[in-house]
């Protein structure tokens, strides 16, 4: 009778373990894609290196794909795949003096074993390498601030206007939070005193049966 007891309090002690294992566990991975490089506005010319994640659990593969701004939506162009997982790390060249140049759009979409995809899309990309640049022209400028300086070299006009805004890199989604750390250490008080009991119950039932 004291052993089927026992049995029953170790399943239960079992679940409970498991349940909260399960409740604070930290995720080592998550269904994660973006590009950290190119970014919005940029001028690429020539071969460009790639940089961003894939990455998750269940991972099989992802591609990189471009394709022409101005026709949105319209069809993407493979660049390459990719089958190991990438954490802010190089993905691939991409050789941008094989097309014509304009503004067009980066997409890295990774596919899953359960068969579903995420994607990423970095648009505004601006591919020059047969016309030339345009130049960004300050606004706002009054003609008595262009004497004041005496530089009017350092003046420099354009056709088209171009307004670029620094973009800040985004969040890293796996970097550890100090209250998944805490949790952690909540999680292994609990086990810790779990584990205490059990074994606090089967000395006394087993000192009772001796006795």
């Amino acid at each position: 009778m004291l052993n089927l007891f026992v049995m029953r309090l170790l399943l239960l002690v079992s679940f409970v373990i498991n349940f909260l294992t399960g409740w604070f566990s930290l995720k080592t991975q998550l269904d994660l894609v973006r590009i950290l490089s190119p970014q919005k506005g940029d001028v690429l010319q020539g071969n460009i290196d790639i940089i961003g994640t894939a990455t998750g659990i269940g991972f099989q593969y992802a591609e990189i794909s471009f394709r022409y701004q101005k026709d949105v939506p319209s069809e993407w162009f493979l660049i390459s795949q990719i089958s190991e997982l990438k954490v802010d790390d190089f993905l691939l060249t991409w050789d941008t003096s094989s097309i014509v140049d304009g503004d067009y759009q980066l997409r890295i979409q990774a596919f899953y074993l359960d068969g579903h995809h995420i994607e990423a899309i970095i648009e505004d990309l601006r591919i020059r390498n047969y016309s030339p640049v345009e130049t960004i022209v300050a606004t706002n400028v009054s003609p008595s601030s262009l004497l004041s300086t005496k530089q009017p070299s350092q003046v420099m006009t354009s056709t088209k206007e171009i307004l670029e805004y620094a973009t800040p890199l985004p969040k890293n989604e796996l970097t550890v939070e100090i209250g998944d750390i805490s949790n952690s250490a909540f999680q292994g008080s609990v086990i810790g005193v779990l584990i205490l009991i059990v074994i606090g119950l089967w000395l006394i039932l087993r000192e009772r049966k001796i006795g």
